[in-house]
């Protein structure tokens, strides 16, 4: 497994949530701790959902900058930007209730960071709902099993539907990108151990195709030896899921622009 192994007692990261944000964020914080972050910096947190491991990564750097946090869910949107304010007071943070393909940030843009928002994508393009969107976008903390229901109903639609909608995604996050232009960019894909343990394994197999696909396209990336040189200072606690998954350098991307 990836990472160190000292502690055997995890933190009970399945039934609080925010145990497994302030986790993460170390993760995260582990992979911009050698970026020049100060008050001029321009940061997008895209497609968060109500998880604020991106702002719990800002604030270990101490960020003061300016933060664009992208959600389209307004009630999730809210969540997420009131939790940000309470832990990053000394940053101005924007909430963007709009898809990413509307958004271009009229100012120089340093990073665009996104934690394991490819499953969320597909998700949205499938079902075009606005009713069932808001149910299966709520807070994943309750494990609402009408979401769950919504999911496999149009998850089980044909692999060519998928596909396209996957072609659709990386034509859409590219345009994204040249919009806004950023400095950096740092992603990952992981499987979901919540939809690994409700039947929806496809989600994951789809969603992690599509950050490959997307990953591919760019070339001056940090190396994925690299990467695991930084995942690895992280606890895996004897987790298969945290120590295979993900700590594993080929669920993350960070590429810098020449």
């Amino acid at each position: 497994m990836f990472g160190k192994n000292k502690i055997s007692q995890m933190p009970n990261f399945i039934n609080n949530y925010d145990l497994w944000d302030k986790y993460l964020g170390k993760v995260w914080y582990g992979l911009i701790s050698d970026t020049n972050i100060n008050n001029k910096t321009v940061i997008i947190d895209l497609a968060p959902g109500a998880s604020i491991k991106i702002e719990y990564a800002l604030s270990y750097a101490n960020f003061c900058g300016k933060l664009y946090i992208i959600e389209p869910h307004e009630k999730v949107g809210e969540i997420i930007l009131n939790k940000s304010k309470a832990i990053l007071p000394n940053a101005t943070i924007t909430l963007i209730n709009k898809p990413f393909l509307d958004v271009a940030i009229k100012e120089k843009v340093d990073i665009i960071m996104s934690n394991h928002p490819f499953d969320d994508f597909i998700s949205a393009y499938l079902i075009k709902d606005t009713d069932l969107l808001n149910t299966i976008f709520d807070d994943i903390s309750k494990e609402d099993k009408e979401a769950l229901k919504i999911l496999q109903k149009y998850w089980s639609l044909s692999k060519e539907k998928i596909s396209k909608i996957k072609s659709e995604i990386i034509s859409d996050f590219m345009m994204f990108i040249e919009q806004n232009n950023p400095q950096r960019i740092i992603c990952n894909q992981y499987k979901s151990s919540y939809f690994e343990n409700n039947n929806l394994n496809i989600i994951n197999m789809h969603a992690v195709d599509l950050f490959k696909k997307i990953s591919n396209i760019y070339k001056n990336k940090m190396s994925e030896n690299k990467i695991q040189e930084k995942l690895n200072q992280n606890e895996n606690y004897n987790n298969r899921h945290i120590g295979e998954i993900i700590l594993n350098a080929e669920n993350w991307m960070a590429y810098d622009k020449i």
